[in-house]
This record gives structure tokens, sequence and C-alpha cells, in this order.
């Protein structure tokens, strides 16, 4: 059973979304099947992974909270992982876009028309919502000329992009890729995957 200090019970509007389920047997990330090796959770790995859930609110998120009134009652012995989907998932690098500023501690500044903050936290509501009808690369529907958007249907390239963005902290490739609707609905342009491919690591290959 988890030690997840803080159970966070669904608000009101999570409530209204719609019905999650988890396919326990793939990575609680990212729900595909790959070619890499599933992982278990140590307690402190856990507790790392609850903490960056309750902090993104996201699809995992809401797909623990149909089965758990809390993050605290999650079956631990239920959660595997891909390392790579847990390493993005958990980094503090990517957290950051999820979490908001306090701006009660903000210093005051001389100058009233300095910023108030120079290098100001992403947040997730900075990122407008994705248009699912252009491509996942160029962010349009067409790429010099070619109009023609390709679904993805490899698991195996799936994982190569996963890897890549990772390499790149692509973080709003990244923040794509951990949606619910990324692969029932990711489009690309052949030219674009292939540039994008192109500077993968032979690691990864």
């Amino acid at each position: 059973m988890s030690t997840f200090s803080s159970p966070l019970k669904l608000t009101a509007s999570q409530a209204k979304i719609r019905r999650m389920s988890n396919q326990w047997n793939l990575c609680i990330i990212c729900q595909v099947s790959t070619v890499e090796k599933l992982s278990s959770l140590s307690t402190k790995g856990q507790q790392t992974l609850l903490d960056a859930v309750n902090t993104r609110k996201d699809d995992v998120f809401r797909r623990l909270h149909d089965e758990y009134s809390s993050l605290a009652d999650v079956d631990s012995e239920r959660l595997c992982y891909h390392k790579s989907c847990y390493k993005s998932y958990t980094s503090r690098v990517n957290l950051e876009k999820f979490v908001m500023p306090d701006v009660n501690n903000l210093k005051d500044t001389s100058n009233a028309n300095q910023p108030c903050c120079s290098h100001p936290v992403q947040t997730r509501s900075m990122f407008t919502p994705f248009d699912w009808t252009t491509c996942i690369f160029c962010k349009h529907k067409s790429y010099k000329r070619d109009k023609n958007l390709r679904h993805l249907e490899s698991d195996e390239r799936l994982q190569k992009i996963s890897e890549l963005a990772d390499h790149k902290r692509d973080l709003e490739l990244k923040s794509l890729l951990f949606s619910e609707e990324f692969k029932s609905k990711a489009l690309y342009h052949k030219a674009c995957i292939a540039n994008y491919l192109r500077s993968i690591p032979r690691r990864t290959i």
C-alpha cells in the first residue's frame, strides 16, 4: 500500500471527466506496449511517481482516481512502468510547467516597468490545446505542399519518438506523448518525422 502522505479527492469538475480505465499489464504512464521491458516500482519510486501524478493532474491522475478514492490507496503491486517514461514523467525540468508560481513570494522591484520575474515558470495553462488535425512536429496541416498526414501506427516508432523527445528535452512533444489521445490522434508528415528522427542517438535505434 502506498505511503503517499497527501490524499487528494476528486473535485466536482474532475468527476465529470469521462471514465478512464488502466490496463495494468501496460506501463502506467504511457499505456502502450513497446519493446522496452516493464519494471516494478520500489517504495521510493512509487512516492516519486505519485508526487508527479499529483502535480500533473493529467490522464494518469484521472485513470487512477477512477479506481481509487485517493492516491494514498493506490496498490503499488499493480504499478509497472517503462524506465524511459518514468524518467521523463518525474523529471523536475518537465514538471516545472505544471507548477503555478507563488505570486506572494515575488520580490518588489524599483522599476515598475520591469517584469516581475525574469524567468517565469511555464504552467500548463500557457500551452494552448493542441490541434490534432495538424502535424505533431511542424504544427501545420501542410509541409512544403505535402498535405498527406499519416497516423502513428508503429509502437516501435512511437518509442523512438519518445526517447528522442526526452533526449532533446522537447517538453511540448513529451506533453503530447502523455496525452490519452496521442496514439489515436497523432498525425505527421513523412518529411517531418524523417527530420525529427534523423538526429536520433544510435543507442536508441
